[in-house]
């Protein structure tokens, strides 16, 4: 499994943030990156078991906002982790899905 436990040499930049709404989502969530999206960035959506649903990459680099579109229709309810992946940010939210 390739669930991080820690996650070393990761420093949370104070100009980067991620937000996820509506949570709790029924169809689609959107997920607003604000700050520093790198070349390489990538969006997982996991289960509580930190297998990964959904591998998103941005389709723009180097941009300091962007929302992104996720369809989670057809997930089971229950609570799920968005997680950023970035060489210089991290940053994972509990969400919510609900039928």
């Amino acid at each position: 499994m390739d669930w991080p436990v820690d996650v070393p040499h990761v420093t949370e930049q104070p100009n980067f943030s991620m937000t996820c709404f509506p949570n709790p989502v029924e169809n689609e969530l959107t997920v607003s990156i604000a700050g520093d999206i790198e070349s390489g960035s990538t969006l997982f959506i996991r289960d509580l078991m930190g297998t990964v649903l959904r591998k998103i990459t941005p389709r723009q680099s180097n941009v300091s906002r962007q929302n992104l579109q996720v369809n989670v229709s057809d997930l089971p309810s229950g609570v799920y982790f968005c997680e950023w992946r970035g060489q210089r940010n991290h940053q994972m939210v509990k969400v919510l899905k609900i039928k």
